[in-house]
């Protein structure tokens, strides 16, 4: 998978800190590849992250062209468990 997978407004978490990200309407292209996330934490705010910083943190919603219809926690989504 791949930032472009994903839709703006698609959601993962770091399992181990809680801090969330949402995809951004930013392309990958750049110059704007350092703000394709939109990260959130608990403990220092909210920041910018490229993809390959949260590529491993778990999904929080369905990602687009998913097969499965089912809305998953976990990635990748093969490994998911649907909830």
């Amino acid at each position: 998978m791949a930032a472009e997978d994903y839709e703006p407004g698609a959601a993962k978490q770091d399992p181990a800190t809680g801090a969330v990200a949402v995809r951004t309407v930013f392309p990958d292209v750049e110059g704007l590849h350092d703000r394709q996330w939109g990260v959130m934490t608990t403990s220092n705010g909210g920041h910018y992250a490229t993809y390959d910083r949260i590529k491993h943190w778990l999904n929080l919603n369905q990602i687009p062209g998913d097969p499965d219809p089912d809305v998953y926690v976990g990635a990748p989504p093969e490994e998911s468990i649907p909830v």
